[in-house]
């Protein structure tokens, strides 16, 4: 089960979400959070998900805009050299305050945890929508955290 595609439960509905493992071995896995970027989920966060997870995880994708239903994939020149299809793509990135960041990582954290696949309580996550945010809701829980900082070039950095 390379990718699954699953739905967690958050307060503000359901959160269709992608289920990474690797193509080889059984696990279970450290689990990880893949935060999508701005542009929203599309083939490749789908990509970077499934290369991550070949390295030795289990990685959770979820789609952050859930709260605006289903969408195409975005495609960033076009968004990008599109003053309209810009403003849009800022809504919906200022649309993710910092109580529904915490609530919805709750949320995920809660579904991994459920998770036969997930090994140990050290967990990973990563992602580059207001990484401060995400690390703050992080020590609400109480738990140690590995932020990584991700953008669809595929490079990855520690923050």
């Amino acid at each position: 089960m390379p990718r699954a595609d699953v739905t967690i439960k958050t307060r503000d509905g359901n959160c269709p979400a992608s289920l990474f493992t690797p193509a080889i071995g059984t696990g279970p896995w450290p689990g990880v959070i893949f935060y999508i970027d701005g542009l929203g989920v599309r083939p490749v966060m789908w990509e970077m998900g499934q290369r991550l997870a070949d390295g030795g995880y289990l990685v959770l994708q979820p789609d952050l805009y859930y709260r605006f239903g289903s969408y195409p994939p975005k495609v960033a020149s076009e968004v990008l050299s599109n003053p309209k299809a810009m403003e849009e793509l800022m809504k919906w990135v200022n649309s993710l305050d910092r109580e529904r960041k915490v609530s919805d990582s709750g949320a995920f954290l809660d579904f991994l945890s459920t998770r036969p696949e997930v090994k140990g309580s050290n967990r990973s996550e990563g992602g580059n929508l207001s990484g401060k945010e995400w690390w703050r809701s992080k020590r609400q829980k109480r738990r140690r955290w590995l932020l990584t900082n991700c953008c669809s070039t595929g490079r990855s950095q520690i923050v």
